[in-house]
Order: C-alpha cells, then sequence, then structure tokens
C-alpha cells in the first residue's frame, strides 16, 4: 500500500483489523510508536475541543449583542433562553477542553515528551 491516502476511506472497523494485522506482521508496535500515536491523537482531539469552544463562545456573543440590542431598543427580546442554553454548552465545552489537554499532558508524560 504505498499510498496512505486510502486510509481516510476506510471505517473505523477497517482500521482496527488493518492495525491488528500490521501489528502482528511486524512483531508488536514499538512502545515508542504508540506512544507517539497517542500523543497525536491527543492533539488532534484538543484541536476538536478548542474549536467547539470557540464556535459556542462566537455564539453566545452573537446572541448576546442581539438581545442586548433588543433590550436597548425597548423591545421584548425571546433570546433569554437561548443565552442561557449557550452559557450551558460554552460549559460544558470548557469543560470537555480541559479534559482533552488532561489526556494530551497525560500522553505527552507517558511518551517521555
Amino acid at each position: 500500500m504505498a499510498d496512505l491516502s486510502v486510509l481516510r476511506y476506510l471505517d473505523r472497523t477497517e482500521l482496527i483489523e488493518l492495525v491488528s494485522v500490521l501489528a502482528l506482521r511486524i512483531g508488536d508496535l514499538p512502545d515508542r510508536a504508540l506512544a507517539e500515536a497517542r500523543v497525536r491523537a491527543a492533539e488532534r482531539h484538543l484541536v476538536r475541543r478548542r474549536d467547539a469552544v470557540s464556535d459556542v463562545l462566537a455564539d453566545y456573543v452573537r446572541t448576546r449583542e442581539l438581545h442586548e440590542k433588543a433590550t436597548s431598543e425597548k423591545r421584548r427580546s425571546i433570546l433569554g433562553n437561548t443565552l442561557s442554553r449557550l452559557a450551558a454548552a460554552h460549559r460544558v465545552a470548557c469543560d470537555r477542553e480541559r479534559k482533552a489537554v488532561d489526556r494530551l499532558v497525560r500522553a505527552q508524560m507517558e511518551a517521555g515528551a
């Protein structure tokens, strides 16, 4: 398999089987390679979590601006519940980001990086 781009088209089960076959053929993966793979996976996971925090925060800021504009114009705003929901979503996203950071730090420590 010279072109590794085909890996992105494999589903999870196929990837697991491929890794199993490769591990059997090379006599188990070296610890260093496994540790590096875990660090890379944790880094990617953290990037996704940080993007989620940014997205939720941007939604909150936009909604808050609309809410404040309506109240400053003496109009009734129906965005209060949405703001509460977005604030809760932001707290959850921040918690998940913190856990992703912890996961990355643990993976780096195990890898000796």
